[in-house]
């Protein structure tokens, strides 16, 4: 244990000393990902599925606010499809991002991110992570950006179908808007997974916030389990109950994994000795307090000495 504690402190020292040089690699990269899923599903344009452009759009990206990052996003879908002549879709769906961006992100730009995030790692298997992240770290403000973001993920699913809606002619086109907006409106009413998953995902980061807030030896930890087995029993019974064909397997799987990626990320973040835990009591001319001190674990990492044996 003492050696992974070494090994923690030390990945935590260099982290904080290039901490200016990481998180902007870091950003880099997950937004480069991003528009590489985004551009090779789309694929329209071979501009922008060029991999040195979208190298280009990301290190720009890299430097403004996470609103400004969904604008660009926009802009690129919407020039996917206006190059592929799809002016109706363009049309649909740039204003359904244009919706999305003044009733969420404009009103959340801290959270844009979530946005994106959440169809990144699920196209990774890893969606599972996102609630009880989110939970843990950030609070319930996040449950809107991550059900903006399931919505984003599923409506991939009915694109080809609405990209298939054209009009004949210009005079066609109101009437074929109308139907592409029932068209995308009904599928996701009646999208049963997708409503699950918002509502298990929602589910998860309040469980997980409130558990956090408890004062309980190892309470991250905890939060972090109750979040994995409310993942669990949400899709088990919500799939009972909305009749979704769901894979048991995949969501135990997936959970586990998630459980173990946010207690490594709770780890580094910080370790506390509960064994050295003291109750502290003092008082001011107006209040008199009751603190609870537990120190963190700090390891150093022993000096090697070399003796000269004559």
């Amino acid at each position: 244990m003492t050696k992974i504690l070494e090994v923690k402190e030390l990945l935590v020292g260099y982290y904080k000393d290039y901490e200016k040089y990481i998180n902007p690699v870091v950003k880099f990269v997950f937004i480069l990902v991003s528009l590489l899923k985004l551009n090779s599903y789309l694929g329209y344009n071979n501009i922008l599925g060029n991999f040195f452009v979208n190298v280009l759009i990301a290190a720009g990206a890299t430097f403004i606010p996470g609103s400004w990052f969904i604008v660009i996003l926009m802009g690129i879908v919407g020039f996917q499809l206006y190059t592929a002549g799809l002016i109706e879709a363009t049309i649909i769906v740039i204003l359904g991002m244009i919706v999305i961006y003044l009733l969420f992100v404009r009103l959340f730009p801290k959270m844009a991110y979530f946005v994106v995030l959440v169809p990144v790692l699920f196209s990774f298997h890893l969606g599972y992570v996102i609630p009880i992240i989110a939970g843990l770290f950030f609070g319930p403000t996040t449950i809107v950006a991550i059900g903006t973001g399931i919505l984003v993920y599923k409506s991939v699913i009915y694109l080809p179908n609405l990209l298939s809606m054209t009009s004949e002619s210009l005079y066609d086109m109101p009437d074929t808007l109308v139907s592409m907006y029932k068209f995308i409106l009904d599928a996701l009413m009646q999208d049963r997974d997708m409503i699950l998953t918002i509502v298990v995902f929602s589910l998860v980061v309040i469980i997980t916030y409130i558990v956090s807030q408890l004062e309980f030896d190892y309470i991250w930890y905890i939060a972090i389990g109750a979040g994995g087995l409310r993942t669990i029993l949400g899709f088990i019974i919500g799939s009972v109950i909305l009749s979704v064909n769901i894979s048991v397997v995949n969501v135990i799987f997936g959970t586990i994994i998630a459980v173990i990626i946010c207690s490594i990320i709770q780890f580094m973040r910080f370790s506390l000795d509960y064994m050295r835990k003291e109750q502290v009591q003092f008082e001011d001319e107006d209040y008199y307090y009751y603190v609870k001190a537990i120190p963190k674990i700090r390891v150093t990492k022993a000096e090697k000495e070399i003796k000269k044996i004559k």
